[in-house]
């Protein structure tokens, strides 16, 4: 699945849950390279180049639950680019209001953080280890 890096999940799984199968199991993720990510982060304008990724933590998937709870999360090495463009400009325009909705009705039934959020035409930000 990966050029370089290790995954390791141990866990438990029933085959048989309708309408798809269901997992709990504890996951951790050791030096994946970020490269393997671009096909999803270029959908959000996210442009990254280099670096490797590490977590540990757990995951249940099931009919009825989605739930991923990260103890470790560690980047490294890389370099995040954030596009913006006036072609791009309406697509990110119903994303940010589509997220704002999401918020909004998950903090009524749930404790959640909020991050400041800036506009930019462009920004790189190294990560460095």
């Amino acid at each position: 699945m990966f050029d370089a890096g290790r995954l390791w999940v141990d866990g438990h799984a029933d085959f048989l849950a309708e309408p798809h199968l269901g997992v709990q199991a504890a996951v951790t993720l050791e030096q994946i390279q970020l490269d393997y990510f671009k096909p999803i982060t270029n959908r959000y304008n996210v442009g990254v180049r280099n670096g490797r990724l590490s977590l540990a933590g757990s995951v249940e998937y099931a009919p009825k639950i989605t739930r991923l709870m990260l103890d470790r999360v560690l980047v490294q090495g890389v370099e995040i680019d954030y596009i913006h463009s006036a072609r791009t400009a309406e697509v990110e325009k119903a994303r940010a209001q589509q997220t704002a909705q999401g918020g909004e009705s998950k903090s009524q039934t749930s404790r959640a953080s909020s991050f400041g959020s800036s506009s930019s035409t462009s920004s790189r930000a190294p990560l460095a280890s």
